[in-house]
């Protein structure tokens, strides 16, 4: 979820001034806001706590944390340089999941992109690939999967089954991988494979309603059936966008793009802009 700059949240009484807010979570009367660039702020009843890398005690590498991922009874975040970041809900103390021993200090260990399936946990990397957690969640094992190619850079991952996933890639297209890591489908604009793709950078994935898959891009939303890619949209505003977020809310599905803020969609008709 991509805020951008200069939004305020409330919580209760309390307001939350934060700049380049990333992404949001709600826990009971608890409100979860990660920064691009000021940390991450919790607020609650009884005032607010900021994790920053200016706390020598959180042993935090950067104020740069992504996207918010609720694991067992943790929140994940993907960070800048930083690996994922793991804080329990009714705890303060900040963890770092293990990285993979073939992690060299020199790789940027960038984690944008995260999902879940089945009991493994997927993490993508911004130029470091693809990492899968397995194991009990006290005891976490980071594994390198080899069953098939990976991209590198992976911009989005979205579990729609119980066993496979889908993997979204800078510049390499769209990827559907197997619980065991096995390559299913792959699809890449302008080649056999296309299937009606446009854009090989995918920047969101997200599930409304069957087998619908909505793939946001470098170049505009389209609309998986599950046999071919679709342009659904015949206005301006829809086309030629980069679509930085969807989210689905059970009823409207809600895009995020680099000019508007938010528009959402109910029965594939704009409904209109926030």
């Amino acid at each position: 979820m991509v805020f951008g700059m200069g939004y305020n949240f409330k919580s209760g009484n309390l307001n939350i001034p934060v700049n380049n807010a990333f992404d949001v979570a709600i826990n009971h009367d608890d409100t979860w806001v990660s920064t691009d660039g000021d940390g991450i702020f919790v607020a609650h009843s009884s005032g607010i706590d900021v994790y920053s890398k200016q706390d020598p005690y959180n042993e935090i590498l950067t104020d740069q944390f992504y996207n918010i991922h609720e694991i067992y009874d943790s929140y994940w975040f993907g960070t800048f340089n930083g690996g994922v970041a793991v804080i329990p809900k009714e705890s303060n103390e900040l963890t770092k999941l293990r990285k993979p021993a073939s992690f060299t200090y020199s790789s940027i260990q960038s984690a944008i992109s995260m999902s879940s399936l089945g009991n493994q946990f997927w993490v993508g990397f911004d130029g470091d690939g693809l990492v899968q957690y397995q194991g009990d969640k006290d005891n976490l094992t980071p594994i390198i999967p080899s069953e098939s190619y990976v991209p590198k850079v992976i911009t989005a991952l979205h579990s729609q089954h119980s066993n496979s996933i889908w993997l979204g890639s800078f510049t390499e297209g769209l990827f559907k991988y197997a619980e065991n890591g096995e390559l299913l489908d792959h699809y890449l604009p302008y080649t056999p494979t296309a299937s009606g793709l446009k854009h090989a950078s995918i920047w969101s994935l997200e599930s409304t309603y069957g087998d619908s898959l909505w793939v946001g891009t470098l170049g505009g939303l389209q609309l998986f059936n599950g046999e071919l890619f679709t342009t659904p949209f015949s206005e301006e505003q829809m086309r030629g966008r980069v679509i930085m977020d969807l989210e689905f809310d059970g009823v409207d599905l809600w895009i995020g793009t680099e000019s508007v803020s938010y528009t959402h969609l109910r029965a594939h008709e704009t409904r209109g802009n926030l």
